[in-house]
């Protein structure tokens, strides 16, 4: 039988920070509280995000496939709208099979409950980075 170790490390290209001395406030994913600051909430979207990834993710589209090391990585990029829904969902890994799982997961992602807020308007997301690693052993 085998294992799966599955690792997922959300980084953003967004600087949640002090801008004209309104913040750039993120999105609020589901089961995070809409008071939480940034750090918090990526934090949070992070724990939510591989959670739905270890449940979602079909890691049987490797069997059959040469990869290169049985330590995978694949990175997923993505955006949140103004509704709060994921867009414009890429994914890079060592076989177009992995890619497509990866960004069929992320398509599946629930509605956020908030979108990011800058100056009190629901604004689009500059791209996050998933980078998934995985281990497949017996």
């Amino acid at each position: 039988m085998k294992k799966i170790l599955l690792l997922i490390f959300i980084i953003t290209q967004a600087t949640f920070a002090q801008i004209d001395n309104d913040p750039l406030k993120g999105p609020v994913y589901k089961g995070c509280r809409e008071k939480m600051n940034n750090t918090e909430l990526t934090k949070c979207m992070a724990k939510g995000i591989t959670i739905h990834m270890s449940r979602n993710l079909n890691l049987s589209v490797v069997n059959g496939v040469k990869l290169p090391s049985n330590r995978v990585r694949i990175d997923i990029s993505f955006k949140v709208n103004k509704e709060g829904k994921v867009i414009d969902v890429g994914a890079k890994a060592p076989h177009p099979l992995l890619e497509k799982e990866a960004i069929r997961v992320v398509k599946r992602l629930p509605k956020f409950k908030k979108p990011s807020i800058y100056k009190g308007e629901p604004v689009i997301t500059p791209s996050y980075v998933l980078p998934v690693t995985f281990s497949l052993g017996n």
